[in-house]
């Protein structure tokens, strides 16, 4: 049992990693589009949007690179979470408001596809917990 959950968590792993990785390297290279992506949410100054094109994406890398390995896990799952979350609050009030915007998750892409982008986020949102849940250690009863 112990060896499946290994290869489950593994292959979640490699997933959400993968995504994270691909992502930030998707949009590192085009600081310039990722920034209009992000300044056509219209919630944040132009000084944060600007700082956000070049955080965000060696950002995503490096916790991609940190859900590979043992001790970043921790960290790589809890900041993967809240990458996550936040990008749900944003493309739901860009949804909400009417905006026919591209979401900038990978780049330069559609407009329009909100509900997509949502359930992905979810979905990730869950492989993270899941990865906890299938690592946490487990008690000993020593009754």
């Amino acid at each position: 049992m112990e060896t499946l959950k290994t290869v489950i968590s593994w292959l979640l792993r490699i997933i959400l990693a993968g995504v994270l990785i691909y992502a930030g390297c998707a949009k590192i290279a085009r600081p310039d589009e990722f920034f209009a992506d992000i300044s056509n949410y219209r919630v944040f100054p132009v000084w944060t949007a600007y700082a956000a094109a070049y955080f965000m994406p060696p950002f995503e890398i490096v916790v991609g690179i940190f859900l590979l390995t043992r001790r970043g896990l921790d960290a790589g799952l809890i900041a993967s979470a809240a990458m996550m979350a936040v990008f749900i609050i944003l493309i739901s009030s860009a949804w909400a408001r009417g905006l026919d915007i591209s979401c900038g998750c990978f780049g330069n892409g559609g407009t329009g596809q909100y509900f997509e982008a949502i359930v992905r986020d979810l979905a990730l949102i869950l492989c993270a917990a899941a990865i906890h849940v299938l690592n946490k250690p487990h008690k000993k009863s020593y009754e």
